[in-house]
Formats: C-alpha cells, structure tokens, sequence
C-alpha cells in the first residue's frame, strides 16, 4: 500500500495525539495527489496541470484560454495516470489508481472574472466515481 504524509494548507500535519505526522493512503491520497497535480506546472515526466503556465495567454479569448486549459488538465490526467502504473516498484492500491477520466469541465467563474473552476470526474481501477473540484485565480 502506498502512503504519504497529510498535507494541509502546504505543511504536513501533525497528529494531536503523539505529534508524529499524518498518514494517508487510498481515496485520501488521491485526492491529495490530484489537488497536486492542479496546483504545479507541468514537471519533465509530464505530472502537473501547467494552468499558471498558460496565464498570458488569458488575453487572447476567454474560450481559446478554457480550451488551451481544458487540453492541458486532460493531456495532464492523462499523464498522471501513465504515471501511476510505471513503476511497478511502488505497490498503489486499486483506491489510489485512476482507470478513467470520465468528466472534465473548465469555467470561468460568473462573479469573480479572474477565477476559473476546474471539476474532474474519474473512475479509481476499484470501480468507484470519484470527483474533484479546483479553482485558481489567473492574471
């Protein structure tokens, strides 16, 4: 089973009870590795969403930029899962492995024009929907 520390706001957490650091593994851990996953660039083995890569193209057209990320999160995705079942070294439970992607919508958020919202829907190797939701602020 593959296991990793808690992160919460950018620091590991640490238990109340003993003060060692959090544990988590299966659905937490990917959900934790996604929330990653939209949060950097785009890293040389292909892991990351490279959303703030795109931010001075904003400019050019609010649907060309919700296309241009739409194809970055998915080709991204697509990557991550390529990446989960590389290393056979690194034993992931069927709860922490992505089978599909089986929705992806990128929007602008009505109110607040520099917000965009990103919710992804997949389905683990274990059979269960998962689904996540992002936003970020660009420009």
């Amino acid at each position: 089973m593959s296991k990793t520390f808690r992160v919460r706001n950018a620091d590991i957490s640490i238990t109340a009870y003993g003060g060692r650091p959090e544990l988590v593994s299966d659905n937490v851990k990917l959900r934790q590795d996604i929330l990653e996953f939209f949060s950097v660039n785009v890293m040389p083995n292909g892991f990351g969403s490279g959303i703030e890569q795109l931010v001075g193209i904003a400019d050019s057209g609010e649907a060309m930029f919700i296309s241009l990320v739409h194809n970055n999160i998915r080709e991204g995705l697509d990557n991550f899962i390529r990446l989960q079942n590389s290393d056979p070294a690194i034993s992931r439970p069927k709860s922490e492995r992505i089978s599909s992607i089986s929705g992806l919508v990128v929007s602008r958020d009505t109110v607040d024009k520099t917000k965009y919202l990103f919710q992804v829907n997949f389905i683990t190797v274990d059979g269960k929907s998962l689904s996540f939701s992002h936003s970020t602020t660009v420009g």
